[in-house]
């Protein structure tokens, strides 16, 4: 009873309670754009009553003592808002809307989070290096190839890399992910060093994405331009100001900048570079030099390169697009040993001769021709004014009396020319007549002349040289100056890709990427006329050009030899005529490239993509570019040795692979489909039972990839990797000319398969600490079907011809140790090892250009040319930040391979090849460099030195150097120099004692080393 009492009381009180106090209810919005604000504060000024605004923008305030109140709204990043005179009465509700307006309450400074990337990657299978821009731009080397070239598993000779025992063809480069080399196996569009933000090689494990690379992908970022304004120039030059004061006359000004536009998170990167060299062999052609004033000249160098680059990015929340051009181009007259020479050669002239065939008749005096006549070169020829060169030469009209047989009947029967005018050339007493040139009748019965001098230049007997040690004393009037590097090829290439990026990230977990890329290729190479154009096939110089003798006779040889060397004293150096090689290739390459990467599924990381390739081949190789030939179909051909042909070929490939990862292990694995046509070459035009005439047109294969990854730690990992690695061979290989009597060299061959690796590695990586990391990797890789040549023979006019086939094999094995430390504390270092061997059949494409061909192989592998068993490379950098910095590089390499032989024996025996080994090579580059602030900017004092030791590092193949054209007074050695002398640089074969034996005669041709010691200053300045 008494508790009931006690309910009833506080029930009544409650109620009373409740009757006293209503409800505020309302929404806040924002001003903007009237979208509800969630999580605004609301409250009740004066008390300490209040609510917060839910994802509708909605919000209740219960339980409010009935009165009149202001309330008052607020919400970060908004300014607040207030509603005075709100009443409240008891048991009702108040209703209360705010619209808040953005307001900036104050700025802070923007903090900048960043870390470290984890030197060592648990989940990867691949093996992985890199270098950023800033680590290319500290270090003495010239693009981020040779900085690349430093890493372990690689022997790089000259310009050649070779990864992991592969031939130097099997890398390919790319461009942010677009492959950017020559299907014809020529150059490739170059990116300046302010262009680039680092590259990366994946030498070994590569997955299923990578495709058409047999050894190694390197790929170059190109920089994007930052949020602010920014740029860089440099300034490098081995010219100290005197011309003994010049390493290599080098110049390279290199400048980079970037930053936003006025259209939001459009961004743009705009780089340049320019370099001018003469090399460490500099050819003796003069070259013009222009003056501005007296202390500013210029002249054009042996090599002049440019780049361009410009790049747009365009990014959005989960898009971003970017298009980009790079530009390069080349110029370079490169140096050839026995092509650089100056001095004097006596020239000759043929004449049709002419013998008195009567007395005069009417007059005017009666000829018949006689045999050809030789006449020296002398002051008649230099007469520019007609007339006194007439009256000197006695030029007059004669009659020519020439007897000729009908071919049809055989009757013969007189023709008199009355068009004709002699000359008369006195030796002493002697005089020679000759025919001087024909009266042809113009329009309106004008009279002009064709002159009849049937060959003018050099010839080898009639011909001798007067090096420029002795002339022009003793030079008479019968020589004319000579210099051979002026008649050399120069080469211009010009680059250009044009490249189109999308990617979009659907979900947080879902990406797609798309490419669109045009690259255009060119590179020409041929002699200069007088005016600095290059010369087309038919205006080369040369002897032994088709000519019309007076009687209308053709001879399709000429009335003289193309014969290069003129003097059998100097065999070796070129003493007349245009170098006779003629080049001009061109690659247009369209390619679209899709990939999707997905983390949808749990403990899965699945890539695919496809990639689609169109090419637009045109060659064209000549040489003796200016003689012809009538080819198999009765055309003239233009040079009597051809590789010419445009070709249109499709080829492209898919790919799926899948990361996953399963309690403690991550599996990658991958399958590559590859297809390829042979386009519009579909007919082997070698007629020959040795050739099957039929044309697979369509082509392709697959190519699985298995890795396994065992992460230990966070920073440790145990790892192995499988793959079949294809590339289709250079489509030079494929459709170079089929014609064996004109071709340049090798014949192609459409048939030819893909290369093919079979490879396998396994490898342990720590992380000591945060900033050193090791890598121990073992590899065995083993190759087939490499690009060799066989002899064949056409079956219709038994010409031997030599031809690509897929036969030879290689195989390579190594263990590769590095060790990474990170720039702190003033301190970072590289240290790579590699231990290998790489042997084989074949170390290139011409095995088998034999005599006997490719009937059969050898019974075992020999050593490759590049087989250097121990590679020791060290970067070590040091630097005070914002003060002064050094990065000194140090390069070890053991001897590599060379085949000795014995000039004396009929066929060398095969054990010899690459049976002997060079010196081991060790070279010391280092770059210094001191830091300066200069009104907040930062200029750079740079110091470069390369090759401090001096070392003579032999270029492949520096041990036999060759000469073209092929000598005629005496004989390359073939390498019998070094074996039976141990000297380098090649020697000339000729009895110069007389006593029926041969002499070695050393050419000491430079081009063999590597760049010698050399040093550089240079001017860095960062806005």
């Amino acid at each position: 009873m008494i508790v009931a009492i006690v309910a009833a009381l506080l029930g009544l009180a409650s109620s009373s309670a409740l009757a006293q106090t209503g409800t505020v209810t309302g929404t806040v919005l924002s001003a903007k754009d009237n979208k509800p604000l969630a999580y605004a504060n609301v409250m009740i000024v004066g008390t300490t009553m209040g609510a917060m605004s839910l994802s509708d923008g909605k919000f209740e305030i219960k339980g409010v003592p009935i009165g009149v109140y202001t309330v008052r709204a607020m919400m970060m990043g908004f300014g607040n808002a207030e509603k005075p005179g709100v009443v409240v009465n008891a048991g009702a509700t108040a209703t209360v809307a705010f619209k808040l307006d953005e307001k900036v309450v104050a700025t802070v400074p923007d903090i900048v989070v960043t870390a470290d990337k984890a030197m060592v990657e648990v989940t990867s299978t691949e093996v992985r290096s890199g270098v950023t821009s800033e680590q290319v731009l500290d270090m003495p080397v010239d693009d981020v190839v040779d900085a690349i070239g430093l890493k372990a598993g690689i022997v790089k000779t000259g310009d050649d890399m070779h990864v992991r025992g592969g031939r130097s063809n099997e890398v390919q480069i790319q461009i942010d992910g677009v492959p950017v080399s020559d299907p014809l196996g020529g150059g490739s569009v170059d990116v300046g060093m302010l262009g680039t933000s680092g590259s990366e090689i994946v030498s070994g494990g590569m997955d299923a994405e990578y495709g058409d690379a047999q050894s190694a992908v390197i790929n170059i970022a190109t920089k994007e331009g930052g949020a602010t304004f920014g740029g860089e120039v440099r300034y490098f030059t081995d010219d100290f100001g005197r011309s003994d004061k010049t390493y290599t006359n080098f110049d390279r000004l290199s400048l980079g900048f970037g930053g936003p536009t006025w259209w939001k998170n459009l961004r743009y990167y705009i780089s340049g570079e320019a370099t001018w060299g003469d090399t460490e062999n500099t050819t003796i052609e003069p070259r013009e030099e222009h003056k501005i004033t007296d202390w500013l000249k210029f002249r054009q160098r042996q090599t002049s390169a440019y780049n361009v680059q410009g790049k747009l990015t365009y990014k959005m929340a989960r898009m971003k697009v970017d298009g980009e051009a790079i530009y390069s181009q080349l110029r370079e007259d490169d140096y050839i040993n026995n092509w650089n020479i100056e001095g004097y050669v006596s020239k000759v002239w043929y004449f049709q001769g002419l013998v008195v065939a009567g007395p005069p008749v009417n007059g005017r005096e009666q000829f018949q021709f006689d045999r050809l006549r030789s006449i020296n070169h002398g002051p008649w020829a230099d007469e520019k004014d007609p007339n006194k060169q007439a009256a000197q030469l006695n030029v007059r009209p004669v009659d020519v009396i020439d007897l000729v047989r009908d071919p049809n009947t055989g009757q013969q029967y007189v023709v008199t020319y009355y068009d004709y005018r002699a000359a008369d050339f006195r030796f002493g007493s002697q005089v020679v007549t000759v025919v001087w040139d024909e009266a042809v009748q113009g329009p309106g019965g004008s009279v002009s002349y064709k002159p009849w001098a049937l060959f003018e230049g050099f010839q080898r007997g009639a011909s001798d040289f007067k090096p420029f040690l002795t002339a022009p004393q003793g030079a008479d009037s019968s020589y004319v100056p000579f210099n051979s590097s002026t008649t050399t090829p120069e080469t211009r290439a010009e680059n250009l890709q044009l490249k189109l990026g999308f990617s979009h990230n659907i979900t947080s977990k879902l990406l797609y990427t798309l490419k669109l890329s045009r690259l255009d290729l060119r590179s020409k190479s041929s002699v200069l006329d007088e005016f600095g154009e290059q010369k087309d096939p038919a205006s080369f110089s040369t002897a032994g050009l088709p000519v019309t003798l007076p009687d209308g006779t053709y001879l399709n040889a000429g009335v003289s030899n193309a014969v290069w060397y003129t003097d059998d004293d100097f065999p070796y150096f070129v003493t007349a005529y245009d170098y006779p090689f003629y080049s001009d290739q061109h690659s247009l390459q369209y390619l679209f490239k899709g990939d999707v990467v997905s983390d949808q599924f749990k403990g899965h990381r699945i890539k695919t993509g496809l990639q689609v390739l169109y090419n637009d081949l045109n060659d064209d190789e000549r040489v003796n570019p200016a003689l012809t030939r009538i080819d198999e179909y009765g055309r003239v051909q233009q040079g009597l040795n051809v590789n010419t042909y445009e070709n249109y070929n499709a080829e492209g490939a898919v790919y799926i692979q899948d990361k996953w990862d399963y309690e403690g292990m991550v599996v990658n694995g991958g399958l590559r489909y590859e297809w390829f046509t042979v386009g519009n070459n579909s007919q082997v035009q070698i007629a020959s039972s040795e050739i099957d005439q039929s044309v697979d047109e369509f082509k392709w294969n697959l190519s699985p990839r298995l890795g396994v990854a065992f992460p230990i730690t966070d920073r440790d990992k145990f790892f192995f990797h499988y793959g079949r690695f294809t590339q289709w061979p250079s489509r030079f290989y494929l459709f170079r000319t089929q014609d064996p009597v004109g071709s340049t060299g090798t014949l192609g061959n459409p048939n030819l398969e893909p290369e093919l690796t079979v490879s396998y590695q396994a490898g342990i990586s720590h992380q000591f600490t945060d900033d050193i990391a090791a890598n121990f990797v073992v590899f065995n890789k083993d190759i087939y079907g490499l690009i060799s040549s066989t002899r064949v023979t056409d079956d219709s006019t038994g010409v031997q011809a030599f031809r690509f086939i897929n036969r030879t094999y290689a195989s390579s094995r190594g263990v590769e140790l590095s060790l990474e430390k990170r720039l702190t504390r003033r301190l970072g270092f590289e240290v790579y090892y590699t231990y290998s061997f790489a042997d084989g059949v074949a170390s290139d494409s011409d095995f088998g250009r034999s005599a006997e061909g490719l009937t059969h192989l050898p019974t075992e592998e020999y050593p490759l040319n590049w087989d250097q068993r121990n590679t020791f490379n060290v970067t070590l950098r040091l630097q005070d930040r914002n003060k002064w910095g050094a990065t000194m590089i140090y390069q070890y390499g053991s001897g590599l391979p060379w085949t000795p032989v014995d000039r004396f024996a009929r066929l060398n025996d095969p054990t010899w090849e690459n049976s002997r080994r060079l010196e081991p090579t060790h070279k010391l580059s280092i770059q210094g460099r001191k830091l300066f602030n200069v009104y907040g900017r930062e200029l750079t004092l740079f110091f470069e030195g390369r090759n401090l030791l001096d070392e003579d590092v032999l270029l492949p193949n520096g041990d036999a150097p060759t000469a073209f054209p092929g000598l005629v007074a005496a004989n390359m050695d073939n390498g019998s120099y070094l074996t039976e002398t141990g000297e380098y640089g090649g020697a000339y074969l000729q009895d110069t004692d007389a006593d029926g034996r041969d002499d070695f005669n050393p050419v000491f041709d430079p081009t063999i080393w590597e760049t010698h010691r050399l040093w550089r200053l240079g001017l860095g300045f960062e806005f």
